[in-house]
């Protein structure tokens, strides 16, 4: 068993905290940006202004990390 503090951890880029690797996310540790949904919702709401929603950036993102379950 891994401790705590030797998990790989990211910095959301909405609220600039640090967050850990979790076992839901094993699988796409990598595609992973947002720490929560709170803070993904935030910033999807940000890029709809610029368009990248359009592009399914965002989206597929979401799917990526929210049906890997």
């Amino acid at each position: 068993m891994t401790k705590k503090q030797h998990l790989p951890s990211k910095v959301c880029p909405v609220c600039q905290r640090p967050f850990s690797w979790r076992k839901k996310w094993e699988r796409c540790w990598e595609e992973v940006i947002y720490c929560s949904e709170r803070c993904r919702r935030s910033n999807e709401r940000l890029f709809t202004g610029i368009g990248l929603c359009n592009l399914g950036i965002i989206k597929t993102v979401y799917m990526v990390v929210h049906h890997q379950s």
